[in-house]
């Protein structure tokens, strides 16, 4: 059985390392499919020790922030992070153990569906998207990213600061309508082109693999819904789906 909620934000997207988290005025309604007879089996004791120890680790307070205060979090490991590659690397050590202490059950505790199933009242309901998409994205940065992470560090993170990547973000809001995943996908290349483009034209014409890095940092929070979409990036910053 499926049971239809509305969230009043289609979605609610927090890109924490590079890129500008999107505005909330341009989040739409959307329905989402809950699956009711779903199981997991995220242990709630181990997931709030293993988020606290992860916070302890990294300075981030108070320590017992956890996926319901996820822009505090956000906010403060995203600082953190963009300090230096020493704060990178360390952040991407304590991912693996908090990974390793989650163990099998990691795949439920950090799934938006079960997150929603945990909601209280007041509770933002966004937070269940936002807190996946933002380890879905240290993740990628960690693991299949980290080598051009490191070498391109500096480079990558003086980039966020530049108008044209919230451009990019704000047209990709104005210029688009989201009535559900097919209308959202189908805009997702335009996006990442428009990112991209930039990279190579204004950042570094030559650097084809930071541009890759820049546009996969971005793709994977979107990978949930927009599975296909993948990043192809050549001299001519040409985007493929």
């Amino acid at each position: 059985m499926l049971r239809w909620i509305v969230l009043l934000s289609l979605y609610s997207i927090v890109i924490a390392w590079l890129l500008p988290q999107f505005p909330s005025e341009f989040h739409k309604s959307r329905k989402v499919v809950v699956p009711e007879d779903a199981t997991y089996s995220c242990q709630n004791i181990n997931f709030q020790a293993a988020q606290y120890q992860f916070n302890e680790a990294l300075n981030i307070t108070p320590p017992e922030l956890t996926w319901r205060n996820v822009s505090q979090f956000a906010q403060q490991l995203r600082r953190f992070v963009g300090n230096s590659t020493n704060n990178f690397l360390t952040t991407c050590y304590y991912r693996t153990r908090f990974y390793k202490q989650l163990g099998a059950t990691y795949s439920s505790c950090i799934n938006r569906y079960y997150l929603l199933t945990q909601l209280k009242a007041g509770d933002n309901p966004t937070a269940a998207f936002e807190y996946p998409d933002l380890w879905s994205q240290l993740d990628f940065a960690c693991n299949a990213g980290l080598q051009f992470a490191i070498a391109d560090w500096y480079k990558l993170q003086s980039t966020k600061s530049h108008d044209a990547v919230e451009n990019c973000t704000r047209s990709f809001f104005n210029n688009s309508t989201f009535n559900g995943p097919d209308q959202f996908c189908a805009a997702l290349p335009t996006y990442l082109t428009c990112l991209t483009t930039h990279y190579l034209s204004i950042v570094d014409p030559t650097d084809v693999v930071g541009a890759w890095y820049w546009c996969e940092e971005a793709r994977v929070v979107f990978n949930y819904d927009c599975p296909t979409t993948r990043c192809y990036v050549g001299a001519n910053a040409t985007f493929f789906q």
